[in-house]
């Protein structure tokens, strides 16, 4: 006996690669397993503001004054990216000022 007398006909190997695949498409679809609902995706996105909040938040205590400011301060005195223009000079200018200031502003204890 030759050891390729072992080996199925075509015919039988081809039935049988195709019962497996048959059996895998008919697994997929008995168990297509649970579909994403709308609680899935509820993460408090607003329409029209994103994930933040619609009205501005209150300011904080008096006690964190000097950080409000700074933080009133910022959208004039930052600008995102790299500003490499001559006319961007000034913008970096008082981006470093506003800088320097924010990192001299006093550590507040917030256990007060």
């Amino acid at each position: 006996m030759y050891p390729v007398d072992l080996l199925p006909s075509p015919f039988h190997l081809f039935e049988s690669v195709l019962s497996v695949l048959k059996s895998v498409q008919l697994s997929r679809k008995a168990a297509p397993g649970p579909q994403p609902t709308l609680a899935d995706f509820d993460v408090n996105i607003q329409t029209n503001t994103g994930f933040l909040p619609e009205r501005p938040l209150p300011r904080l205590p008096e006690a964190y004054s000097s950080w409000e400011d700074a933080l009133t301060r910022a959208p004039e005195a930052l600008v995102l990216g790299e500003n490499i223009m001559e006319e961007d000079t000034q913008i970096r200018a008082d981006g470093e000022l506003w800088r320097s200031q924010v990192r001299g502003v006093s550590k507040i204890d917030i256990e007060q």
